[in-house]
């Protein structure tokens, strides 16, 4: 469920992975947003295509970081970072470095501290937008900004103040709109991870 301002979600569900996506999508430049944890819960944060799945991180176009301390992507868990879980007001800043194609990368920060690259993305998602998303296991509540950020991190821009010319709203054209979460398009009633 998202919350009427666009900027909380929150789920209840029994052993499932389920999750929402952001916009606007990023295609080129630098931008950050950031995750609060409002309840004791284990959450993955990261980017996502459009196609990818709502279980983050578990297909080839879609990068999460979890609060296992643990980042994913194509399915594959390896160690990284620190670990998050259960710990209510935690902060995880995403950030997307997209100003050289044949060097674009997503890293994290947690409660401020940089977390170092987590991932260096394939020259063949240079033309896909990569969107925000979240997606947590059982009952989570997270709350995510946009703008305002509690730990903004120097060269990226917040997602809020996006370039028209980096983003697209839908993975199509880009359109000046707010940044906002909405629940992520259904790809399979349950994914388990």
């Amino acid at each position: 469920e998202v919350d009427a301002s666009k900027s909380s979600a929150s789920c209840n569900a029994d052993d499932a992975w389920l999750g929402v996506r952001g916009r606007p999508g990023v295609l080129k430049g630098a931008y950050q947003y950031e995750v609060e944890l409002k309840n004791e819960c284990l959450l993955r944060v990261g980017w996502a295509a459009l196609e990818g799945r709502r279980a983050l991180g578990t297909d080839e176009r879609s990068f999460g970081y979890g609060g296992t301390g643990m980042k994913s992507n194509c399915g594959k868990f390896e160690k990284y970072g620190e670990i998050f879980e259960a710990q209510t007001g935690a902060v995880v800043t995403c950030l997307l470095d997209r100003q050289d194609p044949r060097r674009s990368s997503i890293s994290y920060c947690l409660n401020g501290r940089n977390l170092g690259v987590a991932f260096r993305l394939p020259p063949w998602l240079a033309d896909v937008p990569l969107f925000p998303a979240i997606c947590g296991r059982e009952d989570w509540q997270a709350t995510c900004r946009f703008r305002d950020l509690t730990f903004p991190h120097g060269g990226f821009w917040s997602l809020e103040d996006a370039n028209r010319c980096d983003v697209a709203e839908d993975g199509g054209a880009a359109s000046a709109a707010a940044a906002v979460f909405a629940a992520a398009p259904f790809v399979e009633e349950r994914e388990l991870k």
